[in-house]
């Protein structure tokens, strides 16, 4: 059959044929495990349980007929292939969906925000963030910066940036950076080496540091000189991965928050003689109140929230 009568038909019959019992909060579970991997966060994004979220999986596999992650002693390594070939497909319906509430919900949430966060900040979960903002808000324009703390919050000053996650020592937690400022919370920080160390033996501490400009190298070089302890950097990297591997190999000590401890990591505390650490202001500047922008900061504080209770990379099934 030709015309409009015959297109109304065919997406009829697309419609008929559909499965109905498939919904969107199955196509939410699934993407958000098969992106970000971590059962847990995708339940603080969807505002449901660790176990709500696993049944919705489970029952999608059942309608499907057919398993689309991958399992290995009761968690989650991958996706099979038929997961792999569902995941865009699932991708397409909610972003076509959230794109057609966006047009009548939120008019005023589009055009261009630009973000800058620390280098290091929710490495592993910033992308999958990222794409389903952009899901979410089809007509919000999104643009990360990933630089220093002191580079973000330069780039900041000078207008170049609409949001702002910037971390800052207990001595300036209280600088005013933005005409709109809040503090998220405290990061503790520690020293962390492959084995335990002797602080006060040591004639020279070695140190793995991030590049000038972070503020765990600043607060590790502030904290030595306040006890007049000799140093020298040993290794220095941006890269979370080569900082992590010169951790492990020994080359010397190096400072991370305590959300990015890894297991194999030794915490080195006042029995090695090690002295305290001050803690770490996360904070977040927007340029103005907008919609568009505390949607963004909003957002993105809930996924920092679960991200740094995160502790393990894996997901029980």
């Amino acid at each position: 059959m030709n015309g409009p009568q015959g297109v109304a038909m065919t997406r009829a019959e697309e419609i008929v044929g559909s499965d109905s019992r498939i919904t969107l909060d199955h196509l939410r579970a699934f993407v958000g495990i098969a992106e970000l991997r971590r059962l847990k966060l995708v339940g603080e994004l969807l505002h449901r349980s660790e176990s709500a979220v696993a049944k919705r999986i489970k029952e999608l596999e059942d309608l499907l007929g057919c398993p689309l992650l991958l399992r290995a002693k009761g968690k989650f390594v991958g996706l099979t292939p038929a997961g792999r070939r569902f995941l865009q497909a699932s991708w397409d319906v909610l972003q076509r969906f959230g794109q057609a509430c966006h047009t009548v919900q939120h008019p005023e949430l589009c055009g261009q925000v630009r973000l800058g966060v620390p280098d290091d900040f929710m490495w592993a979960a910033m992308p999958g963030y990222v794409e389903q903002l952009r899901g979410e808000l089809p007509g919000l324009r999104l643009s990360v910066l990933s630089l220093s703390s002191t580079s973000v919050l330069r780039t900041f000053r000078e207008r170049n940036l609409d949001v702002a996650v910037v971390r800052m020592l207990d001595s300036v937690g209280d600088t005013v950076f933005a005409p709109v400022q809040e503090t998220w919370g405290v990061e503790p920080l520690c020293w962390v080496a492959n084995a335990a160390l002797d602080f006060t033996a040591a004639a020279e501490l070695p140190l793995v540091l991030h590049p000038e400009g972070g503020v765990y190298r600043l607060a590790a070089l502030s904290c030595l000189a306040q006890h007049a302890k000799p140093f020298f950097v040993s290794y220095s990297s941006s890269s979370n991965d080569n900082m992590r591997r010169a951790i492990d190999s020994g080359l010397g000590v190096a400072v991370l928050p305590r959300s990015r401890v890894e297991p194999q990591h030794v915490v080195q505390t006042s029995a090695q003689g090690f002295p305290a650490l001050p803690q770490v202001h996360v904070m977040v500047g927007l340029r103005e109140e907008s919609a568009p922008y505390r949607r963004v900061a909003d957002s993105l504080r809930r996924l920092w929230e679960a991200d740094t209770d995160m502790g393990s990379q894996s997901i029980a099934a």
